[in-house]
């Protein structure tokens, strides 16, 4: 069984973002007011430079402020289910 999709939602809900696989990249979507049609990121699938860059990117983006590491640490490792690391 392989994790395929996975969803995060801000404290308030005004943010969210699907992260799913697609092909050799994971396509993160960004939901938010200033973008209700959504803004992709694409992740290497098997970068994990690239996937912990996204981790800081996902958490300032659904919390509105930089993380700790271990914030960081929490959300990269929401996305190792998807990835091929």
């Amino acid at each position: 069984m392989k994790t395929t999709r996975i969803e995060f939602t801000s404290d308030n809900k005004d943010r969210f973002v699907t992260v799913q696989r697609q092909g050799p990249y994971l396509l993160a979507t960004l939901f938010s007011p200033e973008a209700p049609n959504g803004r992709n990121h694409w992740i290497g699938i098997d970068d994990e430079d690239d996937i912990r860059s996204a981790a800081d990117l996902l958490f300032c983006f659904l919390e509105g402020h930089d993380g700790t590491n271990s914030d960081i640490h929490d959300m990269y490792l929401r996305l190792l289910p998807l990835s091929d690391i």
